[in-house]
């Protein structure tokens, strides 16, 4: 990310900053040395679609986004696996968390110096090729994603504080270049075939889907995500709060402190307020039959950014 600002002259200048995460909530700084992420930034509620452009913006092939005064491009170049800055962002919150699910769009084929013969032999053009294997090493390791990936997965099988997917496919996948788009190219099956990128990326994906492992994998994932929804259905206020990010306010002066109505993300708590604060209960009939839920239902608001299901 980078930030517009100006210096002491009034002159534009451009700091360059790291990584952003997007959120729709408020992060709370509970602890001194672990401070949310671009904490400064969460009071802005970008639109969905600004923050597709911002997070999938490659440079050299999608211009950044600009959101206010900060210009975002994509994390492939130093967070090209956000991971571990989303456990990070659990941890600093105080939140546990059982799961942890990665998808990859391919690995690749380490890239090394070491593969051509003409190591050592210093004339202009090895000497050119061999800075330029350094450069594509350099560049490979800012966007690796696989070292994020190994340091979840040890964390994971040390601490069995959570499980850990991981999805990527292992082979092919990894050879198409981010601006590829081809209608004929080596299929890669062996037999000189040829395909378009299209069908070359839904052939290897299902090759990897199929696989015995990642099937068992998948199901197990699925498991336990359906049991999770399960156990939040049974408390409809909190599935309501979780699936839709709802918030109730009470409408009564009495009730606003600095302008803001006094709110609750649960409606059991709106409803106890209701009959404590403003002695209201079901025999009340200012809205007919059932008016307090009724005016519980009056107190509902669907938030036009959702602001976290906590």
């Amino acid at each position: 990310m980078e930030r517009e600002t100006k210096n002491e002259k009034g002159e534009k200048e451009i700091l360059t900053e790291g990584p952003h995460l997007f959120r729709s909530y408020t992060p709370k700084p509970l602890h001194p040395r672990i401070a949310p992420l671009n904490l400064e930034s969460s009071a802005t509620k970008p639109k969905i679609f600004e923050v597709c452009r911002a997070t999938t913006a490659a440079p050299g092939f999608f211009d950044p986004q600009t959101i206010g005064e900060d210009h975002f491009c994509d994390g492939g170049v130093g967070a090209n696996n956000p991971t571990l800055l989303a456990i990070e962002e659990l941890e600093s919150q105080s939140e546990s968390f059982k799961t942890v699910v990665s998808f990859g769009t391919g690995q690749r084929a380490p890239h090394t110096i070491f593969r051509s013969r003409n190591w050592g032999r210093w004339h202009l053009g090895s000497a050119i090729a061999q800075l330029d294997s350094l450069f594509q090493r350099a560049k490979e390791s800012l966007t690796d994603c696989e070292k994020t990936h190994k340091h979840v997965e040890r964390e994971s099988m040390k601490t069995k504080s959570f499980k850990y997917y991981r999805f990527n496919p292992e082979t092919h996948l990894g050879r198409v270049k981010l601006d590829e788009w081809e209608s004929k190219r080596d299929d890669d099956r062996g037999k000189g075939g040829k395909c378009s990128t299209l069908e070359y990326i839904k052939h290897w994906t299902n090759v990897e889907i199929k696989k015995k492992e990642v099937q068992a994998q998948l199901a197990e994932l699925a498991g336990e995500l359906v049991r999770r929804r399960r156990e939040r259905t049974k408390d409809g206020d909190m599935w309501e709060r979780y699936a839709c990010c709802v918030v109730y306010r009470c409408h009564e002066e009495e009730c606003r402190v600095d302008e803001k109505p006094f709110s609750c993300t649960l409606r059991r708590k709106m409803k106890r307020h209701l009959e404590t604060k403003h002695h209201k209960d079901h025999s009340n009939d200012l809205f007919g039959p059932g008016g307090l839920e009724v005016e519980l239902d009056g107190c509902r608001e669907d938030p036009e950014f959702p602001s976290g299901p906590f």
